[in-house]
């Protein structure tokens, strides 16, 4: 007869907590005991700025030497980007996220970002002509985000905020 965890650990209860004193009621005890000395708990997930608050008090403590030998490690130079993805990571909502994936190429980016005209010569200076449908897919998506976060500095500063000002951190 096949009996499941919850029935044999309810069998074990049952024994341990019964009126009869012996050398069962002692082992079924020390079941219990061990069973509730291996049960672990995890924490619930940090949000975005629980995480950020905790970062910045452990690099706080650690020092400006220590905390820049951190993020190099954790952040090879080389890779490109790191201010403008963290910006991003920080700045950017779902919906936005979803217009940038949204932006497949020049068409598009005209389409969804009036402020990108048409200039004389058919393509916007950078635009990499030249080069493989990816490259210019990455360029318009990159443009794309660059001008989201831009209309964003411009509100920013209209509501006399700083965008690339983090909130202040709790000790």
């Amino acid at each position: 007869m096949a009996r499941t965890i919850d029935e044999v650990l309810a069998e074990i209860e049952a024994i341990a907590f019964s009126e009869d004193s012996g050398a069962d009621k002692i082992r079924a005890l020390k079941i219990l005991k061990d069973q509730q000395g291996s049960t672990v708990f995890l924490p619930e997930p940090m949000s975005a700025g629980d995480a950020i608050d905790r970062l910045a008090r452990l690099l706080k403590a650690q020092g400006r030497a220590r905390s820049r030998a951190a993020w190099q490690k954790a952040f090879p130079p080389g890779q490109g980007g790191e201010k403008a993805k963290l910006l991003e990571d920080l700045v950017l909502d779902d919906a936005e996220r979803a217009l940038i994936d949204a932006v497949h190429g020049l068409q598009e980016l005209r389409e969804y970002f009036p402020e990108v005209k048409r200039p004389t010569g058919g393509y916007p200076t950078g635009y990499p002509i030249n080069r493989s449908e990816i490259a210019k897919l990455n360029w318009c998506r990159r443009k794309a985000r660059d001008l989201i976060l831009e209309r964003k500095r411009v509100e920013a500063a209209r509501l006399g905020q700083d965008i690339d000002e983090r909130p202040p951190v709790a000790p």
